[in-house]
């Protein structure tokens, strides 16, 4: 698990905060420091961000609903709890829960005003966190025992795993002994009690509670409210105030929201190169067969094999040629001198070369010339590059015109 980074807000609307960095097995790792949300927003990078929030602006109570979809739960317990709200319900959030066997929901009311508030102030800073807890919910708590954290104005008491609340400390015992007579079988056996409040007025009022045990935590230096709230908050929370709009789904399609046309648009162009990159394969793909019959064509008329080759032995074959034609004229340069000489007249006189042969100094090309005229035309032509010596061997008339055997060779 990451590390995480727990910090606790201000009363009223302040964005000065506190905060302390739990290692991964839930155990704080520095001392508490004090400070505004945008020095938090360095360190914050990389971590789970658990936010406590002031108890006194927050009232826990359950709903009973039927097993429906959690989306559907948070519809419903606005209507639910509506008899227990003073203020009207468009002007409260309700932090959801998880429904129990037993169909209850655990739920925290809050102010609109203050939870908007609270969470435009640490969506500023730049921090995104992933819970928004009470102070109440963040106390240890045990079977059979409430716990007390009395602190310099205020009090605060968890009663179970789901519900607590805040407490003014003037007059706190006559509130907390109400609490006490009225849970009836849900009463406490005894009081885990942190007194911060740094004087013994608050253990001298606590013995006109009921008859029930007080435990005295003792406060050593390094302990402070924030650290015992920290390593509480370590586990999964009974309530997140970070439902509804303030989700972390809805700040995600907050931001995407902006975005979202140009997405699409590139979407759209991703699917458009898609498209024509495969249909230009496709088109290549339909050259390269067409190519491939080609030249198996031109090779088995020339070859005059009645075999259909494959590509790949075309390609060593014409490999192997090219090779050996390479080696041939690094020895003896007259082919490719007498090739260069003579193919001014060829191409001038329009001669379709067949085949090329060369053998001891003697070039010899059999070729196609339009009518006997061009043939003489040709031989002529021939007989007047210097160097060399040209004669035409033979003569045979086809359809296509005068196929022509010419011999050339240096002079020595």
């Amino acid at each position: 698990m990451r590390e995480r980074l727990v910090i606790r807000l201000q009363k009223g609307h302040s964005r000065n905060v506190s905060w302390v960095p739990l290692n991964e097995n839930g155990r704080t790792t520095a001392n508490e420091e004090f400070g505004s949300l945008s020095e938090v927003t360095a360190i914050s990078s990389g971590r789970h961000i658990t936010i406590i929030a002031p108890g006194s602006y927050i009232s826990l109570t359950k709903a009973k609903v039927p097993a429906v979809k959690k989306s559907r739960i948070a519809q419903m317990i606005p209507f639910a709890v509506e008899e227990f709200i003073a203020d009207d319900l468009e002007v409260v959030h309700f932090g959801v829960g998880d429904r129990d066997n037993n169909g209850d929901v655990p739920v925290a009311v809050i102010g609109k005003e203050m939870m908007d508030f609270w969470h435009d102030a640490i969506m500023d800073s730049g921090i995104r966190p992933h819970e928004i807890i009470p102070e109440q919910l963040c106390l240890p708590i045990n079977e059979a025992e409430w716990c007390v954290l009395i602190d310099a104005d205020e009090v605060l008491v968890r009663t179970s795993y789901e519900f607590g609340f805040s407490i003014d400390r003037k007059n706190f015992v006559e509130i907390l002994s109400h609490a006490i007579a009225s849970s009836g079988e849900n009463a406490p056996m005894s009081l885990r009690v942190y007194d911060f409040s740094g004087s013994s007025l608050a253990l001298e009022e606590m013995e006109h509670l009921p008859d029930i045990e007080v435990q005295l935590v003792e406060i050593e230096d390094d302990m402070n409210p924030l650290a015992i709230m920290a390593e509480e908050s370590y586990d999964a929370p009974s309530v997140n105030l970070l439902t509804g709009q303030y989700s972390l789904q809805q700040e995600l399609s907050k931001v995407w929201a902006p975005w979202k046309p140009t997405a699409i648009l590139v979407a759209l162009l991703l699917i458009a190169m898609t498209v024509t990159s495969y249909l230009k394969l496709m088109s290549l793909e339909t050259q390269s067969l067409e190519l491939t019959r080609s030249i198996q064509k031109s090779y088995k008329e020339v070859s005059e094999s009645k075999k259909k080759p494959s590509p790949g032995k075309i390609k060593r074959i014409l490999k192997q040629k090219l090779e050996n034609l390479e080696s041939g004229a690094a020895g003896n340069k007259d082919f490719i001198d007498i090739l260069a000489a003579v193919s001014p007249a060829l191409t001038k006189h329009r001669t379709a070369i067949e085949s090329l042969n060369y053998r001891k100094g003697t070039l010899t090309i059999s070729a196609n010339v339009a009518n006997t005229s061009k043939s003489d035309a040709l031989e002529n032509a021939l007989a007047l590059i210097p160097g060399y010596k040209s004669e035409i061997t033979s003569l045979t008339p086809e359809k296509s015109g005068i196929k022509v055997t010419i011999k050339v060779g240096r002079i020595e």
